[in-house]
């Protein structure tokens, strides 16, 4: 099955085939929910373990929305075990929402 990522105007969509719907997400709505799941984890999480608490609509993130989440939030990545990449936040950048 092949994914495939389309830009909605500020929205993020997965589309995985004809057969089911577009799931839009903001990226504001994707920074904000993998900010406060992090902030409750230190060790961090991997990218598999926050889709599935999440309910992460997307295979892969998006490499644009991780720049922008390593920029605002703090968010780094770090080799975990495997090939995993644990996801962690800079415990001195970490901003809630207002």
């Amino acid at each position: 099955m092949s994914a495939k990522h389309i830009d909605l105007s500020g929205s993020f969509a997965l589309v995985l085939s004809h057969k089911h719907r577009v799931i839009p997400m903001r990226y504001t709505e994707f920074r904000d929910s993998i900010r406060d799941e992090l902030a409750c984890h230190e060790d961090g999480l991997t990218w598999v373990e926050l889709r599935i608490r999440l309910r992460l609509p997307y295979e892969r993130p998006c490499p644009t929305w991780v720049k922008e989440l390593e920029r605002e939030i703090g968010l780094s990545r770090v080799k975990g075990s495997g090939r995993a990449q644990v996801w962690r936040l800079d415990a001195t950048r970490v901003v809630k929402a207002a």
